[in-house]
């Protein structure tokens, strides 16, 4: 479910001026005169560029042309910490309001429908620090999700993976975006053996957290497939996860027919090429699609065992 857009009031009201700056400069000019009524200062605000120049005076931040603020970590650490709970919730609250607000706008909610896919990155994975320090953990579960989808780029795995880790360790229903992000990591790194133990941990993680035991399977028959092929990764243990989702599913689950249909099955997994991982692996097509119905069969065989159905 995507992020409910704040109502009017609730967050940024200054209209949109054509393509202005986003940087954090932009960001806090607009939501500078909510956040003063949301703190409950009397009168209007000061005017935000005095301010700004006041605190970059002291040594705070350094402010740039293009309307960023760059900030030492160590001292907004400390600011966060000394603003105090409330403070930090008026601020958290405004700016994931804001982003939310850009990736509607972004996503053509607040147009005609085209999307702007470089806004719809920036905004989302923006309005995940603000998400999670309000606990809104779905919310941003989801915004990750679909950053990634439109763009899975090695600087957007870096800047997801920190925060869906937290996620995902407080919720686990979420593993299975901890486990694409990873999952795309290992293809861009073009670590072979780093990508078969993906496809087998998206399939344990997909079958308890996303009850979703045929992606489970296939999963597992991917990462046996890579390991039957070079050897990579843990292929009994692939094996015997696979085997385990027939056995307890056995009536629901249908193994795909060939090479052609595994990858169908497994597309849905932005940033990924398994049928190209797949040709470059395997010495022709005969012989993978040989490889994997003998792990098919092999699966099948432990299913029957483990249950006592010789």
């Amino acid at each position: 479910m995507a992020p409910r857009v704040p109502e009017p009031g609730e967050g940024p009201t200054r209209p949109r001026q054509g393509n202005r700056g986003s940087g954090p400069g932009a960001v806090v000019d607009d939501i500078w005169a909510g956040l003063w009524n949301g703190l409950d200062r009397d009168g209007d605000p000061p005017d935000l560029d005095q301010v700004l120049a006041g605190i970059a005076d002291r040594g705070l931040v350094a402010l740039s042309d293009d309307e960023s603020c760059a900030i030492h970590p160590g001292i907004a650490d400390a600011g966060r910490a000394q603003a105090g709970g409330p403070f930090r919730e008026v601020v958290d609250t405004a700016a994931a309001a804001h982003w939310t607000l850009e990736y509607a706008h972004a996503v053509g909610e607040e147009g005609d429908g085209t999307v702007d896919t470089r806004l719809f990155v920036h905004a989302a994975l923006a309005a995940v620090p603000y998400m999670i320090r309000l606990e809104e953990l779905d919310d941003a579960a989801f915004l990750i999700e679909r950053a990634f989808d439109r763009d899975p780029s090695r600087a957007n795995a870096a800047a997801a993976l920190p925060a869906i880790q937290r996620i995902a360790a407080h919720d686990p229903l979420h593993a299975d975006v901890l486990a694409m992000v990873l999952e795309v990591i290992d293809y861009l790194a073009g670590d072979v053996a780093g990508i078969a133990a993906s496809y087998h941990n998206h399939g344990i993680t997909v079958r308890v957290w996303a009850h979703r035991p045929g992606q489970a399977l296939t999963s597992q028959l991917a990462a046996a497939l890579i390991g039957a092929l070079t050897g990579a990764g843990d292929i009994h243990g692939s094996l015997s996860a696979a085997a385990d989702n027939l056995r307890d599913f056995g009536e629901y689950m249908v193994p795909p027919r060939d090479i052609a249909h595994l990858c169908y099955r497994l597309s849905e997994i932005s940033g990924t090429d398994l049928p190209g991982l797949i040709a470059r692996l395997s010495p022709g097509p005969e012989a993978a699609e040989q490889a994997l119905r003998e792990i098919i069969a092999k699966v099948r065989e432990l299913a029957a065992a483990a249950s006592g159905q010789r």
